[in-house]
């Protein structure tokens, strides 16, 4: 069994409905292709505590969920508001 980690500690604390706001574009590695955009508005659509390690899920700009683990959310995300206009858990605002 692997120790608790900072990070799963983290999502833990990010249950499904958990608003955020994107403070850093996330881009795709290979192609550099926008995936969440700064100042976009998005929630956690699921979360998975006791995956190893912990992650969430959360809607794209493009509408696919994606899997997130603590550094990603840490580095990319704050907690926030969901904005009124958010549509079907993610997408920016």
């Amino acid at each position: 069994m692997s120790a608790v980690t900072e990070e799963d500690q983290f999502i833990w604390g990010m249950p499904s409905g958990t608003p955020l706001v994107c403070i850093l574009d996330m881009l795709e590695d290979e192609v550099g292709e926008r995936l969440f955009t700064a100042e976009g508005h998005y929630s956690v659509t699921s979360m998975h505590p006791i995956a190893v390690p912990a992650y969430v899920q959360v809607v794209n700009d493009f509408g696919v969920p994606l899997v997130l683990d603590g550094k990603q959310l840490k580095k990319h995300f704050e907690r926030g508001s969901v904005h009124r206009n958010q549509q079907n858990g993610g997408g920016h605002a």
